[in-house]
């Protein structure tokens, strides 16, 4: 019984493994989401300011606006 316990307890604390990102510099010329969505769209440069697969940041929430000269919000 003991040892029943022990080994649910063990694949409990594991879990499943993360699933694999899919929105890398290599595949995405804009920037990733944290749900893993590449956006390209200008329509929300704003929202989700990055470029070439870095992690999008939220220009709105500062009050700025995102650049593509400086590739970052201003």
């Amino acid at each position: 019984m003991r040892r029943l316990l022990v080994t649910l307890l063990l694949f409990t604390a594991c879990g499943p493994a993360a699933p694999q990102k899919t929105c890398t510099p290599t595949s995405c010329t804009g920037c990733c989401t944290d749900d893993d969505r590449c956006v390209v769209e200008v329509r929300e440069r704003d929202t989700y300011c990055g470029f070439n697969g870095s992690a999008c940041v939220n220009c709105v929430s500062t009050g700025k606006t995102c650049s593509t000269v400086t590739l970052a919000c201003q």
